[in-house]
């Protein structure tokens, strides 16, 4: 069995908050992302969902440098890029890049489409500066942009455009991994299935590894074929993605599935919201991740099915992440021996893409608005 591309071991990110006490002390802590662990396997697509709050866009900052994890390793090919030093650290970053939710906000609003895309070659001293140029329009070109338009600004690109933009900058240094953060989120749904399409043929063409964070459950059972499911900073539920969407083992997971949105009003009226107890405290600014969950399972206060386990077990013990072959979830009641997921999310596929469109427009030059 072949090694993983991207291997992420107990990953923990933590922030302080609030004031600092006396001296400095007593500082609070928030805890971000809690022993996180996941693998992407080479050339292939792992989703990442859960609710806003839950820790994903801050677990994906970390795995590629922008934030510094507590404790945990991240490792590429089984090298962990904490511990590189120098060039051998700059190199290895330029293997794994990022693709933002806003495309505008990701954009030097100064630099043109062009320069945008020059300027990761430039940083890294690759090619002459007449290759940079060739190589950035011929990657403006493979996004499915014109020539005419590598001179302009991102502001006179549609969102879909400057997206195309931030994604050809992204595979100027030819990484091997690329972190989507909500990468259609921005984008009307006009345009979302362009930009699917675009990145199921990248992916292909430069042999392309993705971690996809994404809450389009749609958008994740269509392009990836594992899934692993945040809640609170942990890892909840990891499982090829056919099993997760026809038989969730985590009752979080199948309330995640059965609350999605849905065009069938019989489903909709049938669809379960999440929504916390009254006992549950939680922080400023945040939803599942920052819970004040001192002990035990993080979802206990939220779980419709709390009172199975005897003995108040899931407010007093953290539940491991087992299970039997690829499917795991942290979770002490006993795995379903058959079901689906409640719901949309769970039930057949439909016939369409992703958001009811095609997604085999990816990379004309039509991105629209």
């Amino acid at each position: 069995m072949n090694a993983p591309l991207l291997e992420v071991r107990s990953l923990s990110v933590a922030f302080p908050r609030g004031p600092r006490g006396f001296l400095g002390r007593g500082r609070q802590v928030l805890h971000a992302v809690s022993e996180c662990s996941l693998t992407v396997d080479r050339g292939q697509s792992l989703g990442l969902v859960g609710e806003s709050g839950s820790g994903k866009s801050t677990l994906a900052r970390a795995i590629v440098g922008l934030v510094k994890p507590a404790a945990g390793a991240v490792l590429l090919d089984g090298v962990d890029l904490a511990a590189l030093r120098g060039s051998a650290r700059k190199a290895a970053r330029g293997r794994v890049q990022m693709l933002h939710q806003d495309p505008f906000a990701s954009l030097d609003p100064r630099r043109t489409a062009l320069e945008s895309v020059i300027e990761p070659l430039a940083i890294h001293r690759r090619f002459t500066r007449r290759e940079r140029q060739l190589r950035a329009l011929a990657l403006l070109d493979a996004v499915g942009l014109e020539p005419l338009q590598a001179a302009r600004f991102p502001h006179e690109f549609s969102g879909g455009q400057r997206q195309r933009i931030a994604l050809a900058r992204a595979l100027a240094l030819e990484p091997e991994l690329v972190v989507l953060d909500e990468p259609t989120s921005a984008l009307d749904v006009s345009v979302q299935a362009q930009v699917v399409g675009l990145l199921q043929e990248l992916q292909q063409r430069f042999r392309l590894s993705y971690l996809f964070i994404s809450h389009d459950l749609a958008l994740v059972r269509h392009l990836c074929p594992r899934v692993s499911v945040l809640y609170a900073g942990r890892v909840v539920e990891s499982a090829p993605t056919a099993d997760l969407f026809g038989a969730p083992r985590h009752p979080y997971s199948r309330l995640l599935l059965s609350s999605a949105p849905t065009a069938d009003p019989r489903l909709e009226r049938e669809r379960q919201r999440i929504e916390p107890p009254h006992e549950v405290r939680a922080t400023a600014g945040s939803k599942a991740g920052a819970v004040d969950v001192r002990s035990g399972c993080a979802f206990h206060p939220r779980c419709l099915e709390r009172d199975k386990v005897p003995g108040e077990r899931c407010r007093r013990e953290l539940p491991p992440l087992v299970g039997r072959g690829e499917h795991v979830s942290a979770c002490f009641l006993p795995p379903p021996a058959e079901g689906r997921a409640l719901g949309s999310a769970g039930a057949d596929p439909p016939s369409r893409g992703p958001s009811g469109l095609s997604p085999s427009t990816g990379s004309g030059r039509t991105a629209g608005r």
